[in-house]
């Protein structure tokens, strides 16, 4: 706004969140030096984004999970956003994620905050719709989004490379079951989608509670431990 007050001519008192980069457009004048570039959007779950120096960092679907992690790309060398690197700059994505949570503004529309805004108005949470995978039952899906997935023995399959649990919740009963992720390492795995297991009515930790596995094929498995046996036993799965 700014901006396009400047080249219109135009004066205000009003406050505005922004800067005048006229000058740069008229040729007349420099870039202000910045920091990083901060931008959000609403529609489609939500979205926040980054831009500092060679570094782009993305949180997309934060108002289904206010807790995402940040993916992060080296723009110098990969400027198409192919490859996440938060893993191997971990450094690097905390300090984008706390630029995100400084720069977000709470606001008195409910549909804009985000979950961490404590005390915000927040959006009414729709009944979380379940998927039952029972002993026997072997699913494949591309993805599952905002359900509450309860592996009761069987197996769930989930192929799709970019959030195959989108908005989701797995939780294992004590009969166990196998969560397959045909396009995620453990690593991968444990930094996106590990807060999103549960067993009983308590969050499951890893080592504790469940395992997970690299496959020989690509992916990892995710299998809860036998709570009948002594620790330390898998219950068995068909997946492999």
């Amino acid at each position: 706004m700014p901006t396009i007050l400047s080249v219109a001519g135009v004066e205000t008192e009003a406050e505005m969140d922004g800067i005048d980069f006229s000058p740069i457009l008229l040729g007349t004048g420099e870039a202000l030096a910045r920091d990083h570039l901060y931008w959000e959007f609403h529609a489609g779950g939500g979205l926040q984004a980054v831009r500092q120096g060679r570094w782009k960092g993305v949180r997309n679907g934060v108002h289904r999970d206010a807790d995402l992690p940040v993916e992060l790309y080296d723009l110098q060398v990969d400027p198409t956003e192919t490859t996440d690197v938060a893993a191997d700059h971990p450094e690097v994505a905390a300090r984008i994620l706390q630029i995100m949570r400084t720069e977000h503004q709470v606001s008195p529309v409910a549909n804009w905050n985000f979950g961490w805004n404590a005390g915000a108005p927040g959006r009414p949470q729709a009944e979380a719709k379940i998927m039952e995978v029972g002993p026997g039952q072997e699913l494949s899906r591309l993805f599952v989004k905002n359900v509450e997935v309860v592996l009761d023995g069987g197996v769930l399959r989930l192929t799709g490379p970019a959030d195959p649990l989108n908005g989701s919740t797995v939780r294992f009963t004590r009969a166990g079951g196998e969560l397959v992720l045909e396009a995620h390492t453990p690593e991968e795995f444990r930094r996106k989608h590990g807060r999103k297991m549960r067993v009983d009515d308590r969050k499951a930790v890893e080592g504790r509670d469940y395992e997970v596995s690299p496959r020989s094929e690509g992916g990892c498995v995710v299998r809860r431990f036998d709570v009948t046996a002594k620790a330390g036993t898998i219950l068995n799965g068909v997946a492999r």
